[in-house]
């Protein structure tokens, strides 16, 4: 059988041949730099071979050259490559005419980041920076989320503008460690939880039993059976020899699913609290004396004693199948208790998946930063006279609770369209549109439907108004370099990215399509080693290159950048 699946190093790496590998079954290695993709054909099926979890389609599809069958690209997860730095396993289902092929593939990466360092004082795996940056990743989506529901709890939509107010709050907040939904407990139920414990919910149970006589009070069926089974004329003599009689008794108990649920929330509240601690003393030591850090120290030490209040104590840990009951969802005390554990669980749950899908979360982070850039450009922040934005529809981003394979925002909610005017010497030149595209919607654009090969992780495009015929494509490219712990060199990279984008312009000047647009690169690329974003512009090819640190405190400055960057991109735009 012939190959059907390739691997590409870079995300635009489809078109070189320098950067793409042919899998096959068996074993593949090949060097790691964050973001690989694979190319398969259309309608083949690939799937994570630990949980058969199928992987999401990136962009629209595409005819590779001298082939007769559309292709796909997919991301390829982190933690597939990322097994104990000994490669990780798909599967792959392919289906050519009748017959069904199936084969599975393991990938050794070189230069792949690990998700654990040592071990902790509690015997533990200790997080690697990398596995605390996604943490405060998923704490910054879900910080957005509380933004977004402050004033209602069904909406998960917040406007481009708060996000860019947030973003700046974040930039001002930059000497704490992040905030986590531990803060959050931290800051707002150490009262609430001493209450619901020092009252917490008890009930009476009937229970049979042998009693005293002299201490009847309740009885049922089921004891008038036995009394007048037993030998005697009177009560006295029923009662026998140690005068006892069955009888029907209550008795005070606290193990409910309530309290399963409430001494579980204290427990997870004192790891929770612990882990957060230390990573933020990991990231860096000033952190020790940050109020948030004082006051989660205060949460760890009061869910450790109330953990040990005796009517908790022999309570056990709750049944994960047990639905919420009447208590958790309507008393005022536990519904809060519920509401914040339920927050706390679907953290720990969803880390394997953020972790796994991190490349996805960057490219969120990257669109999320292209939509901020584009709300400096039209709010006239920039120290730029000749080009004025205005937002046709601003939109809002919306926000998933629960993330879809990495993925918190959902497809659609970037901002935009906008309108671009140029003047020179206090003149209008020309005005033009600008459409922001998210690859899921890609194939139903007339244009972008035919770059699904540019492995986009979002399509800018610029068309003049008037002319129908001719149009610029800016392709945005997330690259997810702080996964790997090779050394990058950024004009490496953006040389890379150009080299591509000129394979790309070759093949769509020779195809049959209505209109050919002329395309320009910006890869986002991530960090750790920087506490401010650097940009770099190469005049010659077009493709600017941006570095972002992997902390959101910077992000508000990145996103400055970004905005310079497409004011430098549109300056350039053929006319």
């Amino acid at each position: 059988m012939r190959v059907q699946a390739r691997l590409h190093l870079w995300p635009w790496s489809c078109a070189t041949s320098s950067e793409t590998f042919d899998l096959s079954e068996g074993e593949t290695c090949f060097p790691f730099y964050g973001s690989p993709t694979l190319s398969i054909v259309e309608g083949a099926k690939v799937l994570l071979a630990s949980r058969n979890e199928r992987f999401h389609q990136l962009g629209p599809p595409f005819l590779p050259p001298n082939s007769k069958v559309n292709c796909r690209l997919f991301e390829v997860p982190h933690g597939t490559v990322e097994v104990d730095k000994t490669g990780g396993e798909i599967l792959f289902h392919c289906r050519e005419g009748r017959e069904l092929f199936r084969w599975r593939v393991r990938l050794r990466p070189d230069g792949v980041v690990a998700r654990y360092e040592g071990i902790d004082e509690q015997g533990k795996p200790k997080d690697s920076p990398l596995a605390r940056t996604l943490l405060n990743w998923s704490s910054f989506f879900d910080e957005l989320l509380d933004e977004a529901q402050r004033h209602d709890e069904r909406n998960e939509r917040l406007e481009w503008q708060a996000v860019r107010d947030y973003l700046e709050r974040l930039k001002k907040e930059a000497q704490h460690p992040f905030r986590s939904v531990v803060v959050d407990i931290a800051e707002k139920m150490r009262r609430p939880m001493q209450e619901t414990v020092r009252s917490s919910r008890r009930v009476l149970f009937r229970e049979r039993g042998l009693l005293p006589a002299c201490r009847m009070e309740e009885t049922d069926s089921a004891c008038l059976q036995w009394y007048i089974k037993q030998p005697g004329q009177s009560m006295a003599e029923k009662a026998g020899p140690r005068q006892r009689l069955l009888m029907v008794a209550r008795k005070e108990t606290h193990n409910l699913h309530e309290n399963r649920i409430l001494k579980d929330f204290l427990l997870r509240c004192s790891v929770a609290g612990k882990r957060y601690i230390a990573n933020a003393l990991s990231e860096s030591p000033a952190f020790k004396i940050s109020k948030r850090i004082i006051t989660v120290q205060a949460l760890v030490a009061l869910c450790t004693q109330l953990s040990e209040v005796p009517h908790l104590i022999d309570i056990p840990a709750p049944n994960p199948a047990t639905p919420p009951n009447y208590v958790l969802l309507n008393d005022v005390r536990y519904r809060v208790i519920w509401y914040w554990y339920q927050k706390l669980l679907r953290q720990e749950n969803e880390k394997d998946s953020f972790w796994d899908w991190q490349s996805r979360t960057w490219d969120d982070i990257a669109r999320l930063l292209v939509s901020i850039a584009i709300i400096l450009c039209k709010s006239q922040l920039l120290d730029n006279s000749s080009f004025r934005f205005s937002t046709v529809y601003e939109g809002a981003l919306r926000i998933r609770s629960e993330q879809i394979l990495g993925c918190r925002a959902a497809a659609g909610s970037e901002t935009g369209p906008l309108l671009i005017e140029r003047f020179k010497n206090g003149r209008l030149v020309h005005r033009a549109v600008m459409e922001i595209v998210h690859p899921d919607q890609a194939e139903h654009h007339p244009i972008t439907c035919h770059l699904g090969a540019t492995g986009a992780h979002l399509y800018i495009v610029m068309r003049q108004l008037g002319i129908t015929d001719r149009a610029h494509v800016l392709i945005v490219w997330a690259a997810h370099t702080a996964g790997s712990s090779k050394s990058h060199n950024w004009d490496e990279i953006g040389k890379s990215a150009h080299n591509a984008l000129q394979g790309y312009q070759a093949l769509l000047n020779i195809a049959r399509v209505s209109c050919r647009p002329h395309l320009s690169g910006l890869v986002i690329c991530s960090t750790r080693e920087r506490d401010k974003s650097e940009i770099e512009f190469d005049n010659k090819s077009g493709t600017v290159v941006i570095s972002v640190p992997t902390a959101p405190a910077n992000w508000l400055g990145a996103a400055e950048d970004i905005a310079h960057a497409l004011v430098y991109i549109s300056e350039n735009i053929r006319e």
